[in-house]
């Protein structure tokens, strides 16, 4: 039975891959191209019609994928924010300190030069348009790196109120249909314009959303009822109701879609423009889905979003544009690291640009315009189906490692010791590859002893029930790496290693590699994940938490999240997917970095529940001058909190511009009416508001009316992001404040 699931899948793909010449001429020489990235969210593999046709209707998007170049060994990171900063950076999302979807590791480290700062310093218009998920707070929103337009949303809404460039606006319409009006709106004035452009657009379907707001109620799939309702054939009667809403919320996706490509079919764009269409990762299955598995993933790949398993992390990736060839399935080893590296190579772009770190991905310029590079091997390597093969692939492409990080080994709470000079100290035991790593108290059990509010602290390594087949009782990082490898797969968690071919993608024993050739291929892939992980540890700015920038140009408002701590008094601490919990006895403290780039006089309000009073003392300055005690201070009587979580006032602090030097600002306990009880229930950030010199005018002043103690008020929060916001974290209770 395994050996036929195993060679009996892929196979309808195939059959629709009809090589149809080369649709878009390529530019003539020195013309600069367009690029329009679309990355949308949660659609997994099989979420396509032409690789789920019985249930799947994408028609528009079929479409432009049987017109476009299909690779389809394309592999993304398992969840959200890790899958973003690797496009955005061309680099692993470690590397750049991405770990997470939530706890302050959900962050581009400043010192990586983003897509956007790339492009734009090479003479490019650079977009974005949707979902953003790379920072919460100022310094690393669109608009602060590299972006001279950005609608940011909430997460998926209907009449949301919409942050354009830092500035709020109340939208009307389904999110999704509200975005692409705006982003045709650029692209139709975009036709004149004689500066290139770098789109990045990034729907919010089909992500789900809650029924009561964040992180309550029930997951559902947010979309238009009138496509639920083409749902009612007989077919569909037996698929549980949270499968029919995904493919509903496909079809409206597929919709908006189709709008983008109808648009580009009749502009003078569509002869300039490289369009480029990926999702972030694997399918989220609700609990009822959980049953009819293969309703949702007919090519029986393993796993779902967040693991490491071929169905979170292997994606779909089609490219139309100048010289691509359509109709024809490449099946070189690519991931999303390679997009940028591919996007400057295409435009001419030098590595370096910005200031950029090196690339971890390779460009696949070679596959996009193989007529370049030889045409008659393009044209023995096509078959009469469509497919390609990888016989295009450059030596180093083909025999490349590409490594896939689940998030079961990391945890918000995981907070690596600091060396003297205040950085990451490297090495260290937490970081070991052997031993290292931490259990992810969201991915694992909810809710659970971490969480609790009397009794919280470190979690056990619960995390290994959510790895079937762990080989060992403490494999370190080793059982969250996954590896590729020419035709082979080697899961860490495991040991196993698979082969794939026929388009057979399973993780069964059909396709396990037999001994002894396994424990060869296993010793060679493990070798390159732990040399992986050694480079990763290496890098500066893996494994680090945001650098919190006070008073940069005219923005007013500073929030400064409590789970983006880099050092806390462990165990009586805790860091939280969003948050933190804890403070038990005087001399507990959590410090976070701290750039004050215009000096001035700033007012701080703290956000938080509590069931007790207590003192505390705020200080900003260098290290050592808060352990001399002479750095600026604020010191204040927080009072019990306990049901509606509102901003304190905890008084004003004139601050001096760091300059050269590394600040930090650090919160201390002092008293509290019951020592060896826990303070904060739940700590959400302190949010610093510069308060205007003489004659100044700062860009995100209140409107009026607004009660600048609540944290939705417009203008004094700089994100929609902050401080309540992250993914997959609905279970925590921590994370339920009233707020």
């Amino acid at each position: 039975m395994q050996s036929s699931v195993c060679h009996q899948v892929g196979l309808e793909a195939v059959a629709k891959a009809v090589p149809s010449g080369v649709p878009i001429k390529p530019l003539p020489p020195g013309e600069k191209p367009n690029f329009i990235i679309i990355l949308t969210d949660d659609q997994g593999y099989d979420d396509i019609g032409l690789h789920n046709p019985s249930y799947v209707k994408t028609p528009n998007l079929d479409r432009f994928m049987r017109r476009a170049l299909r690779f389809d060994n394309f592999y993304v990171s398992p969840q959200c924010a890790q899958s973003r900063a690797a496009l955005l950076t061309g680099r692993a999302s470690p590397r750049v300190g991405t770990m997470l979807v939530h706890g302050g590791y959900d962050f581009i480290n400043s010192a990586e030069a983003t897509a956007a700062e790339v492009m734009s310093a090479a003479g490019y218009n650079s977009v974005h348009y949707g979902k953003w998920h790379n920072g919460r707070t100022l310094g690393y929103e669109p608009w602060n790196v590299g972006f001279s337009e950005s609608w940011l949303p909430p997460m998926a809404s209907e009449d949301a109120l919409v942050s354009h460039n830092g500035t709020y606006v109340q939208t009307k319409k389904y999110l999704d249909e509200m975005l692409m009006d705006n982003v045709l709106g650029f692209l139709t004035a975009q036709q004149n314009a004689s500066k290139p452009f770098y789109m990045f657009y990034a729907p919010h379907s089909i992500h789900t959303s809650r029924t009561d707001g964040p992180f309550q109620g029930r997951a559902f799939r947010l979309y238009p009822q009138r496509y639920r309702l083409q749902f009612k054939d007989p077919r569909y009667q037996s698929v549980t109701p949270s499968t029919i809403d995904a493919w509903a919320m496909l079809q409206y996706l597929d919709d908006v879609l189709g709008r983008l490509f109808s648009f580009l079919e009749s502009s003078p764009l569509g002869r300039n423009t490289y369009v480029m269409i990926m999702s972030d990762n694997g399918p989220q299955l609700l609990v009822d889905e959980k049953e009819q598995q293969e309703r949702r993933i007919p090519s029986k790949m393993q796993g779902s979003k967040s693991l490491a398993n071929e169905a979170g992390i292997r994606n779909f990736l089609a490219v139309a544009g100048p010289g691509v060839p359509g109709g024809v399935i490449d099946s070189s080893l690519l991931g999303l690291p390679d997009i940028l590296p591919t996007m400057a190579d295409l435009a001419s772009v030098p590595e370096g640009t910005a200031n950029h770190k090196p690339w971890d991905g390779m460009s696949f310029k070679n596959l996009l315009q193989p007529g370049s590079g030889g045409g008659a091997v393009a044209a023995a390597a096509l078959q009469s189906s469509g497919r390609r093969g990888a016989a295009l692939a450059s030596a180093k492409q083909f025999n490349r490692f590409v490594f896939a990080l689940s998030p079961h080994c990391w945890d918000a709470d995981a907070v690596p010791a600091l060396g003297p000079d205040r950085e990451v100290l490297r090495p260290q035991p937490l970081l070991d590859y052997d031993r290292g790593g931490m259990a992810n108290s969201v991915e694992v059990l909810r809710p659970q002893p971490l969480l609790d509010y009397d009794r919280g602290g470190v979690a056990n390594s619960v995390y290994w029930k959510l790895l079937p087949g762990l080989r060992h009782n403490n494999p370190g990082f080793e059982a969250c790496i996954a590896v590729r490898h020419r035709e082979y797969k080697w899961l860490g968690a495991t040991g196993k290693v698979y082969r794939f071919q026929n388009e057979s993608h399973v993780e069964l024993p059909c396709n396990e590699v037999p001994e002894p050739q396994a424990f060869t291929l296993a010793n060679i892939m493990s070798n390159a994940a732990r040399a992986w992980w050694q480079s990763l540890m290496a890098d500066s700015s893996s494994f680090t938490k945001p650098t919190y920038y006070l008073g940069m140009g005219k923005w007013r408002v500073t929030n400064m999240l409590a789970d983006g701590a880099h050092e806390r008094t462990p165990g009586n601490i805790t860091l939280l997917a969003n948050g933190a919990a804890g403070f038990r006895a005087p001399g507990d403290r959590m410090c976070f970095k701290t750039k004050v780039l215009t000096g001035g006089s700033y007012d701080a309000t703290m956000f938080y529940t509590s069931k007790q009073w207590a003192v505390f003392r705020l200080a900003i300055g260098t290290y050592k001058a808060i352990q001399d005690g002479n750095a600026p201070f604020i010191t204040t009587t927080l009072p019990a909190v306990s049901s509606v979580m509102r901003g304190q006032l905890i008084g004003s602090i004139k601050l001096p511009a760091s300059g050269d030097d590394s600040t930090e600002a650090c919160l201390e306990l002092l008293n509290s009416a019951s020592p060896g009880a826990p303070v904060f229930k739940h700590f959400a950030n302190i949010r610093f508001t510069r308060r205007a010199a003489a004659g100044e005018v700062l860009v995100d002043n209140p409107d009026p009316g607004v009660d600048p103690q609540t944290p939705e008020g417009q203008g004094v929060m700089e994100s929609m992001f902050s401080p309540f916001d992250a993914e997959d974290i609905d279970m925590c209770e921590a994370c339920k404040p009233e707020v």
